[in-house]
């Protein structure tokens, strides 16, 4: 089953569903679902699906999000990379 591809622009942004984003972080759609209706994730409701709302999420908060996770993982490494030259 292939993605279905949401073609929006929003003030000249490009507006990424949540199946292209689970395609783009290599997850499965539930977890961007499930991101969104935790607020983890900023999005845009754009329709109604059967069960749940389609969402919309805007490259700007795509870019946040992975800027942070960035962080997060420079913050990691370096921690670990500290410990390792502690106990040599």
């Amino acid at each position: 089953m292939t993605a279905k591809v949401l073609e929006t622009w929003v003030n000249g942004e490009y507006i990424f569903s949540a199946p292209e984003l689970a395609g783009r972080w290599g997850v499965n759609r539930k977890t961007v679902n499930k991101m969104l209706n935790n607020g983890r994730l900023n999005g845009i409701k754009v329709g109604q699906g059967k069960t749940q709302p389609n969402w919309g999420v805007p490259e700007s908060e795509i870019l946040r999000v992975e800027q942070d996770r960035l962080i997060m993982c420079r913050n990691i490494v370096r921690r670990w990379s500290a410990e390792a030259q502690a106990t040599a």
